[in-house]
């Protein structure tokens, strides 16, 4: 047992240092991206919106809207990289997986993954032309959501396994 939580340790050590990389490097893309928007936005080049979005008769509206959503999916990611890094944090600290602030931790990265999937279907739903250079690559509406909902379900499924294992923790705590 001892040797599972040294590993355990060792890897949320590591995680802690990549996820700190991420996050910095999320943050320079929002960064960007905003700077991008606003360029687009003010006019300041003429062809930049056919040249981000790859239409030729693209507005900047257009090119907008799609930087925008690229935008805000990278400052969701943020927050998730930011609750997956306070949970290697605490598992580093209380040399165990099973409390409450990581359930916590847990719960919010799930509802933050799941608000997105149905961002996306809602989307896709009242406007399938919305992401045009998307759709041309992927089938966005059906591709995207399926995953974020399989994935909702999948880290649903592992909060409840966490919260379990807190009170079957607290629960041996107690009796010692």
């Amino acid at each position: 047992m001892n040797e599972t939580i040294n590993r355990l340790r060792s890897m949320s050590k590591t995680g802690v240092f990549f996820t700190t990389a991420f996050i910095i490097i999320m943050v320079a893309v929002i960064a960007i991206g905003f700077a991008l928007m606003i360029t687009v936005t003010f006019n300041l080049y003429p062809n930049a919106a056919a040249s981000i979005t790859g239409i030729e008769n693209a507005t900047n509206g257009l090119a907008l809207a799609e930087s925008g959503f690229f935008i805000i999916c990278a400052a969701v990611a943020l927050v998730i990289l930011y609750y997956v890094r306070r949970i290697l944090i605490k598992i580093n600290e209380n040399n165990t997986p099973f409390t409450d602030e990581i359930v916590r931790s847990l719960t919010i990265i799930t509802m933050t993954i799941s608000l997105c999937g149905i961002a996306a279907a809602i989307i896709s739903i009242l406007s399938p032309s919305a992401f045009s250079t998307l759709t041309e690559m992927i089938p966005f509406s059906s591709m995207l959501v399926l995953f974020i909902v399989s994935l909702s379900m999948l880290l649903a499924f592992l909060t409840s396994i966490f919260k379990y294992g807190t009170e079957l923790q607290k629960e041996s705590d107690e009796t010692l």
